[in-house]
């Protein structure tokens, strides 16, 4: 079962999401609560932005808000999500698979608005 653990510590408000336990990502560090919110809020609203493979040579170049799917130097794969301004939102954990990583954004975007919120 995921949920998305609500967070504040002094350097700001985040979330996490997990799936049984395990985390699944991070968001970014946000000025206040409310800013946390917001962020989640257009995470949750998600569902139909598109994926930008950034994995190539060039980006796609798709407009946010948008999920981005991008490789790092050893071959793992990771995503984030920018919200309408660019912002980035949300980093994923590392997936060995560009097929796996995919799957993972297409499980969040159909089940973002129906994760339950936990405040820690």
């Amino acid at each position: 079962m995921s949920t998305f653990i609500l967070k504040d510590n002094e350097a700001g408000a985040y979330f996490c999401l997990t799936d049984n336990g395990e985390t699944c990502g991070i968001s970014s560090i946000f000025a206040s609560p409310e800013d946390r919110d917001a962020a989640l809020a257009d995470l949750r609203i998600a569902d139909d932005c598109r994926i930008d493979n950034q994995t190539g040579q060039s980006a796609n170049g798709i407009a946010c808000p948008k999920f981005e799917l991008i490789a790092d130097k050893v071959g793992q794969f990771r995503y984030r999500f920018r919200n309408e301004e660019g912002t980035i939102i949300f980093t994923s954990v590392v997936f060995d698979s560009q097929e796996d990583c995919v799957a993972a954004i297409k499980d969040l975007r159909a089940n973002a608005a129906l994760i339950e919120s936990v405040e820690e």
